[in-house]
C-alpha cells in the first residue's frame, strides 16, 4: 500500500464521518486500484492492501471514523488521513466543513512559507538555466509526455475536441480569423518544445511566410526541434536565452510564446521591511523594483511576482512597437498571485496576468487577455477520457495486456475505441468521460490564458 505522511491528521478525528467524492475504486484480477488526481493535474493510481480497501468501502459520510477504527480497521484515521493527503480533496465530510478548515489551513501554511525569504527555493534564473541547459535527461518527447505535459502536447495529433485539428494548426488559423497577423513576414517562436507547435503551424503558413525561427535555450530541445522541421527550409534554431538575447536584430511580423513563461524565474515582494539588502535574492530586490516602476498591486508581504515573464514583455516590447503582434499563452489566473508547481527537476509559477496587462500597458502597447479555449475554439463540451481513468487504463495495459501504453493525448470515446478496438475497450469497466469545461478532470484550456500585445498605431 502506498500512502503518503499524515500532514494533517490532526484536523480530523473520530467523530468525521467521510464520504468518498472524487475517486473511483477498480477491481480486476483480484487488483484493487483506487484512483484520484492531484492538485497539478497528474493522476495517480495506489493499489490498496486489504485493510485500507475495506476502510475506503466503509466511507458513505455514515460511518464515523471511531465506528469504522473499533469495526473496520484499527487505522482507519491514519488511512483516511494519508489518502486525502496524497488525492486533496477527495473525501467529503457531511455535518461539518473540516475540508473548508483544511483547505485554508494549507492556504495560510503557503502564504506564511512564501513570505520568509530564504525558507522557499526559488527558481533563479541561473538555477532555471542551469536545468534547461543541462538539467533534462532523455529525449525531448519524454519530457512533455512524462514530466511537464502541456496542453499542446495533448493536441499535437487532431483530436475531436479541437475540432479535428491539431493545436499548431488551429493556432495558425485563429490568428490570421481574428485579424491579428496576416500570415506573411517572419515567425518568432520563444521556447520551442519538442517542434511539434511549429511543425503544424508551419503545415498551414509554410507557402505564405518568409522564415520561422524558434529559439530556445535547451540542447535536448534542438535535437527535436531541428528532427520535426527538417522538411521546412524555412526554419532557423537560435540557441539562446531569450532573457538575454538581444532582439534588435530581428524584425518578427508574429510572435508567439506557448506554455513557456511558467518556467521563468520568480521573485518575492515587499521584504525589504525584514531583511536587509544584502540578505535578499537578486529576484527579490529586482521584483520589488518592478512593482514600484509599474504601480503592481500586491496583497501581501512575500507574494511572489513573475519576474521572468515580465522582463520578456519589456524586451519584446520594441518588436511589438515596430509592428509585430505577440502570443503568449500560460496557466494561470488573472488576478491570483502566482503558484509554485513543483514538477520533476525543477518548478514552474502559474501567471499573475494582471500584472502583465499593467506592464504591457506602461510600455504603451494594444493589450488584449482571452481564456485560451475560447480563443482557440476548443469544443468544451466534448466528453473525453478524465485523467484519472487515462492512468488506470494505463496501469492496465502495462501489467495485464503487455502492451504500450497509451499515448498521452485528449481520448474522445470514438478516438479511444478506434485506436483500441471495440472488443478490448467494451471489455473494460468504469471508465469516465467528462467534459473538457471540468477543470478538476483534465489538463484543460480553460485553465490558461492568452495575452496578445499589439502596437497603438
Amino acid at each position: 500500500m502506498y500512502l503518503l505522511q499524515k500532514s494533517y491528521s490532526a484536523q480530523l478525528s473520530g467523530e468525521h464521518r467521510p464520504l468518498l467524492k472524487s475517486g473511483s475504486i477498480v477491481q480486476g484480477n483480484q487488483l484493487f486500484t483506487l484512483y484520484g488526481k492531484k492538485e497539478n493535474g497528474s493522476g495517480v493510481v495506489l493499489e490498496l492492501n486489504d485493510a485500507a480497501l475495506n476502510v475506503v468501502r466503509s466511507l458513505n459520510g455514515q460511518n464515523s471514523i471511531d465506528h469504522l477504527s473499533t469495526n473496520v480497521d484499527s487505522n482507519a484515521l491514519e488511512i483516511v488521513s494519508a489518502l486525502e493527503d496524497r488525492f486533496p480533496g477527495i473525501f467529503d465530510y457531511p455535518g461539518d466543513d473540516v475540508f473548508e478548515k483544511r483547505k485554508k489551513f494549507a492556504e495560510a501554511a503557503s502564504r506564511l512559507s512564501n513570505r520568509h525569504a530564504g525558507e522557499v527555493e526559488l527558481e533563479t534564473s541561473s538555477s532555471l538555466t542551469n536545468y534547461h541547459q543541462k538539467g533534462m535527461s532523455g529525449e525531448a518527447f519524454s519530457q512533455f509526455e512524462n514530466i511537464e505535459t502541456t496542453v499542446s502536447h495533448m493536441f499535437r495529433e487532431p483530436r475531436q475536441a479541437l475540432r479535428g485539428k491539431t493545436f499548431g494548426a488551429m493556432l495558425a488559423l485563429r490568428v490570421k480569423e481574428e485579424g491579428l497577423w496576416d500570415g506573411t513576414g517572419s515567425v518568432l517562436e520563444i521556447g520551442g518544445g519538442t517542434g511539434y507547435l511549429a511543425r503544424e503551424f508551419l503545415a498551414e503558413t509554410s507557402r505564405s511566410i518568409e522564415s520561422y525561427s524558434i529559439l530556445d535555450i535547451s540542447p535536448n530541445l534542438h535535437q527535436s526541434q531541428l528532427a520535426e522541421l527538417s522538411d521546412f527550409d524555412q526554419f532557423e534554431l537560435i540557441k539562446a536565452d531569450a532573457l538575454i538575447f538581444d532582439f534588435s536584430s530581428l524584425s518578427p511580423s508574429f510572435i508567439l510564446s506557448n506554455e513557456v513563461i511558467a518556467d521563468f524565474s520568480v521573485g518575492r515582494v515587499g521584504l525589504s521591511a525584514q531583511f536587509s539588502e544584502k540578505e535578499l535574492e537578486r529576484e527579490d530586490r529586482d521584483a520589488q523594483q518592478m512593482v514600484e516602476r509599474y504601480g503592481l498591486e500586491v496583497l501581501e508581504r512575500g507574494q511572489l511576482l513573475n519576474l521572468g515573464a515580465i522582463s520578456l514583455i519589456e524586451r519584446l516590447a520594441p518588436l511589438v512597437q515596430a509592428g509585430a503582434t505577440a502570443w503568449i499563452s500560460e496557466y494561470g489566473g488573472e488576478f491570483e498571485p502566482p503558484r509554485r508547481v513543483s514538477l520533476d527537476g525543477h518548478a514552474e509559477h502559474s501567471i499573475q496576468f494582471s500584472h502583465l496587462l499593467r506592464v504591457s500597458e506602461a510600455l504603451g502597447l494594444k493589450v488584449e487577455l482571452f481564456k485560451m479555449s475560447d480563443f482557440l475554439d476548443f469544443d468544451m463540451e466534448k466528453m473525453v477520457l478524465d485523467v484519472p481513468s487515462f492512468e488506470v487504463l494505463n496501469f492496465w495495459i502495462r501489467s495485464k495486456l503487455d502492451r504500450e501504453s497509451l499515448a498521452k493525448l485528449s481520448w474522445t470515446e470514438a478516438e479511444l475505441r478506434e485506436e483500441m478496438g471495440e472488443d478490448l475497450l467494451s471489455s473494460i469497466y468504469n471508465l469516465n468521460y467528462s467534459s473538457m469545461i471540468n477543470t478538476a478532470c483534465h489538463l484543460t484550456p480553460e485553465l490558461f490564458y492568452v495575452l496578445i500585445l499589439r502596437s497603438q498605431n
